[in-house]
């Protein structure tokens, strides 16, 4: 099924490209403008045929291929439907075509439209902070280069809304929430340096760092028991004391490079 699929799809791609040479042998740019012409009067013919003519007409053309995709992967888990594929595709395209070829109300596209503008905005406002995020936690084994990083990426945010907001308006409320979350990285440097700790212990890596913060959670533990057995004064001190530099060290490893 799938060998047939993608030899009817290179048959239909190797007529398109040999029609738009034929049809524009003079310059390069020509044979681009009649390639794209005959994509158009193909596709856009075979999809007016399917949904009509519309002017949501390419909204509707990628809802359906959403849709193929979702229902595909739905019904062919059905126990009745695993051992025959072609029946699998007749009810896909059955209901992908039929919940997109109704939908005629503008209101209503776009309303489904505006999720994922939203989603676009939001990963490629994304996008930069997680590399710098990357960039400062990964590569900057220094608390204070890490502090003084977030810092500059803070104020730079908080300029750049100082001298957009004029231009831009509500949408300039983006960088007041990165140099926040910045801020909040500078506040919780340590813990967000410990939480890696602590995953890298779980993944059971074999870092020296890891495996001596091991060691040292271990000689808590053990004082710990020691100080319930404890009778003297100076023997309660003693271990105390063991404790509160062991916890110190341990909270300075978490703080520390690891990687």
């Amino acid at each position: 099924m799938q060998k047939r699929l993608n030899l009817f799809l290179s048959s239909i791609l190797s007529i398109i490209i040999s029609s738009a040479l034929i049809s524009a042998q003079q310059t390069p740019l020509e044979g681009a403008e009649g390639f794209i012409t005959i994509i158009q009067e193909i596709f856009g013919t075979f999809f007016a045929a399917i949904f009509g003519t519309s002017e949501l007409l390419f909204e509707k053309v990628l809802f359906l291929f959403i849709l193929i995709s979702f229902v595909y992967v739905v019904i062919r888990r059905f126990p009745a439907f695993q051992d025959n594929p072609a029946v699998v595709w007749i009810i896909t395209l059955s209901v992908a075509i039929l919940s997109t070829r109704f939908m005629t109300d503008f209101s209503w596209v776009q309303a489904i439209l505006l999720p994922y503008g939203v989603l676009g905005v939001t990963l490629l406002s994304l996008i930069p902070f997680v590399i710098f995020f990357y960039y400062v936690e990964f590569s900057i084994e220094s608390e204070l280069l890490r502090k003084i990083s977030w810092t500059l990426y803070s104020v730079i945010f908080i300029g750049l809304w100082w001298s957009r907001y004029p231009l831009i308006g509500s949408p300039a409320w983006i960088f007041v929430a990165t140099a926040f979350i910045s801020i909040l990285m500078i506040l919780f440097d340590g813990t967000i340096r410990g939480f890696f700790v602590r995953s890298a212990i779980n993944k059971g890596l074999k870092d020296s760092n890891v495996l001596a913060m091991v060691k040292l959670q271990k000689d808590i533990k053990d004082l710990n028991n020691a100080l319930n057995t404890a009778t003297g004064s100076a023997q309660i001190d003693n271990i105390l004391k063991q404790i509160k530099e062991a916890k110190h060290k341990l909270k300075q490893m978490s703080k520390g490079p690891y990687i």
